[in-house]
């Protein structure tokens, strides 16, 4: 690394398969490229994108393993303080709540003034949890800058009194390449167990409530074309809602046609052999499945859950609804299931505009500006 590059301090919870955490793995290797001096500190060590972050050529660091969650934290705030304190240079840069939490009450205990802030959802974890969100809001006014990944992120900073010229907007950004490689539908289709005619639905989202795959399961039992030849592909983690969802498919007599794969490292294959991508969400930020679903070419479904119609343009691009409105979903589902030409007319318009407007070039370029712009002079 240059001797005048910029030196910066990410700090996460952890790197586990995720949309946060898949967004730092595209977006701090091309940071090392492009001149920023980028390491990562992840409070509870052991992801699974932590062997991929380091072959990546960014540095990794973290507490030793520990069996108590809260032992852990503690050090980790301890040695977060101590880089603050020694290494007065760095920028650190939260993302996510807890790392936000520990590491900016640990740098306003070493006086460091060079923080950011990303906000990556919307603020509603904030109404479980009173007494961090006391500590976000003090925290707020001693950041640097806080950055949100979409217009409906900023407003909650506004709406929580964070300095408004504080505040900055960075979307996502989306590498297109791994998701415009040829592949071999039929025979993909076919160690899964779809027929090379079915019409398949991909929706990557961890297993949570709140990312509404209740909704959509909803959707699909009340769907005209629930008799007919279709799939359904749930990739992502298991967050505690796989049990309950299962037992809905079987309820509905739709299990053999809903597929949960679990976390996945071929997901651009995966949505390459999907007809229509979907993202059901009852809150988001700005979400990476959107943008990987446009990248592969399909038309997508989306709620109006956050930042989502910052990202698809109704009609144009792809189709959205109403959060948690399972008729306007289903009508939505039935809409498009039956026009082929149209879903590829969308799907394509959709891969058109995210690699003209949201690039991970474009992405890292912001960064790096920004980086740049709290710099401390040689």
């Amino acid at each position: 690394m240059h001797p005048d590059s910029v030196p910066v301090l990410v700090v996460a919870p952890r790197l586990d398969v995720g949309g946060t955490e898949r967004h730092l793995l595209r977006v701090l290797p091309r940071l090392r490229q492009s001149g920023i001096d980028a390491q990562i500190f992840v409070i509870h060590p052991g992801g699974h994108l932590e062997d991929d972050m380091r072959a990546a050529g960014v540095p990794v660091l973290s507490p030793p393993a520990m069996s108590k969650a809260w032992l852990r934290l503690a050090l980790a705030g301890l040695m977060l303080m101590w880089i603050m304190l020694t290494q007065r240079k760095r920028l650190v840069h939260f993302f996510l709540p807890e790392a936000y939490l520990a590491g900016g009450l640990a740098g306003f205990m070493a006086g460091c003034r060079r923080m950011i802030m990303s906000r990556r959802s919307l603020n509603r974890y904030q109404r479980a949890h009173p007494i961090a969100t006391r500590i976000e809001y003090f925290l707020h006014r001693r950041m640097a800058l806080l950055v949100a990944n979409s217009q409906a992120v900023a407003t909650d900073l506004r709406q929580e009194n964070a300095p408004t010229e504080r505040i900055r907007l960075i979307y996502n950004g989306i590498d297109s390449e791994p998701f415009t490689r040829p592949l071999d539908r039929t025979a993909l289709r076919a160690e899964l167990g779809i027929g090379p005619n079915t019409l398949v639905f991909c929706i990557v989202a961890n297993l949570l409530p709140y990312k509404g795959h209740s909704d959509l399961l909803d959707a699909l039992a009340n769907w005209s074309g629930r008799d007919g030849d279709w799939a359904l592909l749930c990739v992502g983690r298991d967050d505690g809602a796989k049990a309950d969802l299962a037992r809905r498919c079987k309820a509905a007599q739709m299990d053999g046609k809903v597929h949960f794969l679990g976390q996945r490292s071929d997901v651009p294959a995966l949505m390459g052999i999907s007809d229509m991508g979907l993202l059901c969400s009852r809150e988001e930020g700005f979400s990476n499945s959107i943008l990987e679903g446009m990248a592969a070419g399909l038309p997508m479904i989306v709620s109006d859950a956050g930042g989502n119609g910052e990202a698809i343009a109704h009609g144009r691009t792809g189709l959205i609804y109403p959060a948690g409105d399972v008729a306007a979903l289903g009508a939505a589902l039935d809409y498009l299931a039956g026009q082929p030409d149209l879903r590829r007319s969308l799907g394509a318009a959709a891969r058109q505009w995210v690699q003209t407007n949201l690039s991970i070039e474009a992405c890292v370029q912001r960064y790096t500006e920004l980086y740049h712009s709290l710099r401390v002079p040689a």
